[in-house]
């Protein structure tokens, strides 16, 4: 699904309710969405409002590209306020994993917990 964050086409997948707490998932630099291929349902099934959103300039994302760890997490704010998710919370790999922290120094209790997520690509 397409959504307008900061007037720029921002692809992300969804999975849940509205009214279910959000997660936000954050991918790695040059990656796209589909890191989280499984995840979003699985999620959902447990009560979660996820979104896996392409970030500016990452697959199908249109957008400025956004420079500095600080410029994606207010970024994900946005994010988040367009998808009507106060509070959320996040989950990120690699480079997501420090816009996940970052975003959770910012906001303050916006934001509900943030993880760090590492895989093993085998």
């Amino acid at each position: 699904m397409m959504m307008q964050v900061d007037g720029h086409d921002i692809y992300t997948v969804t999975a849940g309710s509205a009214q279910d707490p959000g997660l936000i998932l954050l991918h790695g630099a040059g990656m796209d969405h589909s890191f989280w291929r499984y995840f979003p349902r699985a999620l959902a099934a447990r009560g979660y409002f996820v979104v896996a959103p392409d970030l500016p300039v990452h697959g199908r994302s249109s957008g400025d590209l956004l420079t500095s760890v600080e410029s994606m997490s207010v970024w994900v704010q946005s994010l988040a306020e367009v998808a009507g998710m106060q509070p959320f919370a996040l989950a990120g790999h690699s480079m997501g994993s420090l816009v996940a922290l970052q975003t959770a120094a910012n906001a303050g209790p916006t934001v509900g917990r943030s993880l760090w997520l590492a895989t093993r690509i085998q």
